[in-house]
């Protein structure tokens, strides 16, 4: 007769009875095995891993043959996970996942990459290409700024009153107006379909369509 346990996973901290010494399932053993044995899982390595296949071609794409991908269908046809497995699996996401749906450690993994990867030391990195009007609309200060506008104008298009699909319209170019890019009351809120619209017509006729008084909505905050 196989002895029988009465313990606490060492991976997801739930109480079991069964044949484990240590964990509850084989999902629990392996996970913990990745996370603690597995060299190349951890960051250090997956970084010189990283390194060193950099410029060198990848399997990704790859398509495999038509004999292995009809034995792997047929393996997995009538599988069926138990439903025990399927909550445990849900209860220990749930404990595991933080406010922005991740694991702590995929938190710091992704804190270590925006770190050690901007700028130049990016592998995508071109030169610096990106245009000045696509860095300024990242900033914290444009958001904050495109953000009061849409406040101001109640979340709805100043032209049809649409409320989907807003963007920040600015009266007065934004490329040849540079000292009015954060002024309120040279932006109003237009929708896509609008917005695209003035960017059909001549540049006078841009400024005078929307730059009329009773057509744009100044606020005093």
């Amino acid at each position: 007769m196989p002895r029988i346990y009465s313990r606490i996973c060492e991976q997801c901290s739930d109480a079991y009875k069964g044949r484990g010494q240590r964990f509850c399932s084989n999902h629990c053993r392996v996970t913990w095995t990745n996370l603690h044995r597995n060299v190349a899982k951890r960051l250090d390595v997956r970084l010189k891993i990283s390194q060193a296949r950099r410029g060198r071609p990848t399997t990704l794409g790859r398509r495999l043959p038509e004999s292995q991908r009809r034995h792997i269908s047929e393996s997995l046809k009538g599988r069926k996970i138990p439903l025990e497995t399927i909550k445990k699996r849900v209860e220990s996401w749930k404990r595991n996942v933080s406010s922005n749906g991740l694991s702590p450690k995929q938190t710091a993994h992704l804190e270590y990459l925006w770190r050690e990867f901007r700028g130049e030391r990016s592998p995508m990195w071109k030169g610096g290409t990106t245009p000045l009007r696509t860095k300024e609309s990242r900033t914290l200060q444009y958001r904050l700024f495109t953000r009061r506008i849409l406040e101001r104008d109640n979340f709805a298009c100043q032209n049809c009153g649409s409320p989907k699909k807003l963007q920040v319209h600015h009266v007065k170019s934004y490329a040849e107006y540079p000292d009015l890019r954060f002024d309120v009351s040279n932006c109003v809120t237009l929708c896509f379909p609008c917005h695209n619209e003035t960017k059909r017509c001549p540049r006078p006729n841009r400024v005078d369509e929307f730059g009329k008084e009773e057509d744009v909505i100044v606020s005093s905050i």
